[in-house]
């Protein structure tokens, strides 16, 4: 009997050991976790901090910037928000590493400042309300970029104006953007010039922001205008979840070649279709080009339901590329394009988590808030843990190699 109860007391220790040492290497594989009390409703903004933490590129930068000295209030109040808690986390991170003698427990991160901010920028950010983590992440990029760009020099009275009358007065990314009317066909935030940097230049716009060029098709009536060609800078490129789910269909069925780069093909433009259903082509389309790829490409899988089935989920994540290679979507593109996965959003109902690759420790991390799990090596151990919680993909972030 002493010999099984050494035994018991040996292997719960050991059980213990085990459960500690994967504890330790969640945390220094891993960002601090962030709060989400009961009622607070902070996970859209969570997972969208998590996701820009990740890209070392951004973290690295942000953490010694200021905002300019000429940036406007709101503005500027998103980026000391922003500040703050990537400080909180950046301590964290520190006290994970070189341990705290004291055994005083760091702070906890949270980004309850930030939501406070996206209020006082966009009251539709109503406090204590659920809201888009797409939406989010947008405003908040923009308002960041704002932040650092110089402000634009406004034209004097009888410059040159845009199409309509209009010209950019706020340096951002997303100004005037209804210019011509033409330009509500583009993905998003349309610009008034046609140079490939329609904006002030920052570096959240050098990391994430793509330059894009929309042509529209020549109208069928003659007598109609042909709307001038409209190029833009957009943080995200949008496609519909059900038309990548058809085409992952499309591709057991035998038709050769990657769903998701069919998919944003026939976004730009740039996949030929079947017009009629009776095999006659499609007239020809507007064009979107790709005139500077960012360093981390965004996708965004536009959703018509937060409560996707494990099937429809599961066909969602079978078309989802670990690889991309841009030029293989936008003609004439030139240089790189080459990027990898390496974090996504998702959500089920009410609830957004996100996950992030680690390149020190070589795993996928599953975030839930203040929760961190290591998951594995393989993306396809994040497939399993979406079916298995019903979590459907929304942002995808793929950096470049």
């Amino acid at each position: 009997m002493p010999l099984m109860l050494g035994t018991a007391l040996v292997d719960d220790e050991v059980a213990a050991g085990s459960a500690e040492e994967v504890s330790t290497a969640v945390a220094v594989a891993a960002a601090p976790g962030l709060e989400n009390k009961t009622g607070q409703h902070s996970c859209f903004v969570n997972v969208v901090v998590q996701t820009l933490w990740n890209v070392s590129a951004f973290r690295d930068a942000f953490l010694v910037c200021e905002p300019h000295a000429e940036a406007r209030g709101e503005d500027r109040s998103i980026f000391l928000a922003m500040k703050q808690v990537c400080s909180m986390m950046e301590d964290g991170a520190a006290a994970t590493v070189v341990p705290d003698v004291s055994h005083s427990r760091p702070q906890q991160a949270t980004a309850s400042a930030l939501k406070e901010a996206l209020f006082q920028l966009d009251s539709s950010f109503e406090l204590g309300e659920m809201h888009d983590a797409t939406e989010a992440h947008e405003a908040l990029l923009e308002a960041l970029h704002r932040a650092l760009a110089p402000p634009p020099v406004l034209a004097p009275p009888g410059a040159q104006l845009g199409a309509d009358g209009s010209s950019d007065q706020d340096g951002s990314i997303a100004a005037n953007q209804e210019n011509d009317g033409a330009a509500a066909h583009a993905p998003s935030h349309p610009a008034i010039d046609e140079s490939p940097s329609c904006s002030a230049d920052s570096f959240v716009k050098h990391i994430f922001s793509m330059c894009m060029r929309m042509e529209y098709c020549r109208p069928s009536d003659p007598k109609e205008e042909h709307s001038k060609p409209v190029t833009f800078d957009q943080w995200t490129q949008y496609v519909v979840a059900s038309e990548l789910r058809k085409q992952v269909r499309e591709a057991s069925a035998g038709v050769a070649g990657s769903p998701l780069v069919r998919v944003l093909r026939m976004a730009a433009g740039s996949e030929p279709s079947l017009g009629d259903g009776k095999g006659q082509p499609a007239p020809g389309g507007n064009k979107l080009q790709m005139l500077r790829a960012p360093r981390v490409f965004t996708l965004g899988l536009a959703s018509d339901t937060a409560h996707a089935s494990k099937a429809e989920i599961s066909e969602s994540l079978q078309g989802i590329d670990e690889r991309l290679n841009l030029r293989d979507v936008y003609e004439g593109l030139v240089g790189g394009g080459g990027c990898d996965l390496v974090a996504l959003t998702a959500f089920y109902e009410q609830h957004y988590v996100c996950f992030c690759f680690s390149h020190t420790a070589g795993q996928w991390i599953h975030y839930d808030d203040d929760t961190r799990r290591l998951l594995g090596k393989d993306f396809d151990s994040v497939k399993e843990k979406c079916i298995a919680g019903r979590l459907h993909p929304q942002l995808l972030f793929y950096e470049s190699r």
